[in-house]
């Protein structure tokens, strides 16, 4: 009776690698939506008021997009224009077009997205306001993309106002302050 020894076939990449598989370290990262309609507990609820008011003073449909690791906002520093930017199948950038049309509810006939950041105070990038463009031309546009980058100005107002009301880093970020019951 004979055996067959059953052998691993070296695997030409094997070796190609700048760094130990066992090095890599897997988090699960998150993209929060929140609209006038549903707010998200990682999200501080001021974002939804802003929200409800563009929708009911200017008819205006928006959403706010947030990325979360592990349940806590991922805090990186902005340095970009805060005056935000238009996205269209044509122009801008297309990853962003797209989470505009997948955030922002009844937006099907937009001819395109806008996204404007919200940064507070200590030049953080809390997250990014999307609303969808019906304007039939670009002075329209602008007047369009001026109001939604006041609401972002507005929003990042109004969360820097309760940060510093209840001497916290952390309200909206998941975290309870001082048993006050708020997110």
């Amino acid at each position: 009776m004979t055996h067959n020894r059953t052998t691993i076939a070296h695997r030409p990449f094997d070796d190609d690698y700048d760094y130990a598989p066992g090095a890599i370290e897997v988090r699960v990262s998150e993209l929060v939506v929140v609209t006038a309609e549903q707010n998200h507990p990682l999200v501080d609820e001021t974002i939804g008021k802003v929200l409800e008011i563009l929708r009911e003073q200017h008819h205006s449909e928006a959403a706010f997009v947030s990325g979360f690791i592990d349940g806590t906002l991922t805090r990186r520093a902005f340095s970009g224009p805060q005056g935000g930017h238009f996205h269209s199948e044509q122009e801008g950038d297309p990853l962003e077009f797209l989470v505009g049309r997948q955030a922002v509810p009844k937006s099907a006939a937009a001819s395109g997205y806008f996204s404007v950041p919200v940064v507070l105070l200590d030049g953080a990038l809390y997250g990014t306001l999307y609303a969808a463009s019906f304007a039939p031309d670009e002075n329209s546009r602008a007047h369009e993309l001026k109001r939604l980058a006041m609401t972002a100005q507005l929003a990042a107002r109004l969360i820097n106002a309760r940060r510093a009301r209840f001497g916290t880093e952390c309200v909206g970020a998941g975290e309870r302050v001082e048993n006050r019951g708020f997110v």
